[in-house]
């Protein structure tokens, strides 16, 4: 886990039990952390993931063999990844544009209705002028009236996509489950808490079957 560990993701995982390793970004730039160290890497929420564009082939290699990567909602555009995709102001929730989707249906079946209920079903930054490869899995609705910042783009945005990379996959979230779980919810299981572990499920299914790291 990218993150802090008093960051939101961070006691969000604490919370729901899930075994992580929590290190900053820079630990992976510099190489103190190695990816192939791991099967899954998140970055939290609204972590600083920069430090991941200095040496962006360490990255792109694990995703390559198979390794998973899930970005938390950010602030700032990955320079890293290798298609692009840019991102807008905040919108409401749209539609789920893969509902056959697993993200969707294990171990919670989320609809619209219950999705929407994820903080709200806002979206940050929503995503929009995907690069090749990107496959959106929710969609937009109208701009947030609270963000009066203005539209770059008047077509299509998304709020989750995924980009499948060789063996590997990069999943990037702008919706804020782990924060509806903490701050909405109290730490309290809810539909925030069980977004979250559909995240984790879908990911850690995906997931290579890689040897443990020697110690």
């Amino acid at each position: 886990l990218l993150d802090s560990e008093g960051g939101m993701t961070a006691r969000a995982f604490q919370a729901l039990g899930v075994p992580c390793t929590v290190a900053p970004p820079a630990d992976y730039a510099s190489g103190r952390q190695s990816p192939f160290d791991y099967h899954l890497i998140v970055a939290g929420m609204d972590v600083d993931r920069s430090a991941l564009a200095a040496r962006p082939e360490r990255l792109l290699a694990f995703v390559h063999a198979g390794g998973i990567f899930v970005g938390m909602r950010a602030s700032q555009e990955d320079a890293w990844l290798p298609t692009p995709v840019k991102m807008d102001k905040a919108y409401e929730l749209g539609e789920i544009l893969q509902p056959d989707h697993p993200l969707f249906g294990q171990p919670t079946k989320f609809a619209q209705a219950e999705l929407n209920k994820v903080h709200g079903g806002s979206i940050y930054r929503a995503f929009y002028d995907l690069g090749a490869g990107w496959v959106p899995l929710v969609g937009t609705g109208r701009e947030q009236s609270w963000d009066k910042t203005p539209a770059a783009s008047a077509g299509p945005h998304y709020g989750i996509i995924e980009l499948p990379v060789g063996q590997g996959r990069i999943i990037l979230c702008q919706m804020i489950p782990d924060y509806g779980f903490i701050n909405d919810d109290k730490g309290q299981p809810g539909l925030s808490s069980q977004f979250l572990q559909n995240l984790l499920t879908y990911a850690t299914s995906l997931a290579p079957n890689w040897p443990e790291p020697k110690p």
